[in-house]
């Protein structure tokens, strides 16, 4: 079965390239967002396995999403890891992204290296059993 990963980043051009990079392998089914504020519906609606988030986004930045998914009953224990194109720009390292704890990824990564980061995330995801699955989602729809 095919992992699902969400993308959420303001750029269209970078989440196309991001979905038809990850498709290509034949593993990971995609889904994308440009929209910070509907995300939260969308991984919900979707259940991915992983999700990548951009940093820095206009209106919300990617620490108030991670936030957000952390807070919820039904997302909380999903992965994500952050994408970034200033990893070490001052700016950056001052929105709500850098807490330390989390992976970031350069925009600019060679495309092996991210594949061997996005399947050690997966490898490291809590696998929960169906019945928990399932009394997460009628506890988030209550």
């Amino acid at each position: 079965m095919k992992k699902r990963i969400l993308v959420l980043d303001d750029e269209m051009d970078f989440v196309n390239v991001m979905k038809m990079t990850l498709q290509m392998t034949g593993k990971y089914d995609v889904r994308t967002t440009v929209r910070a504020p509907t995300f939260l519906q969308v991984a919900q609606d979707y259940r991915p396995d992983l999700i990548l988030l951009d940093c820095m986004m206009p209106g919300m930045d990617g620490g108030e999403i991670a936030a957000q998914i952390q807070a919820d009953p039904v997302l909380k224990k999903t992965p994500f890891m952050f994408l970034t194109a200033t990893a070490d720009h001052a700016e950056t390292r001052s929105s709500g992204c850098y807490d330390g704890e989390q992976t970031y990824l350069p925009k600019t990564m060679e495309l092996d290296d991210l594949f061997k980061f996005i399947e050690a995330k997966l490898e490291s995801a809590p696998v929960l059993p169906p019945g928990e699955v399932a009394a997460q989602v009628s506890a988030a729809a209550s």
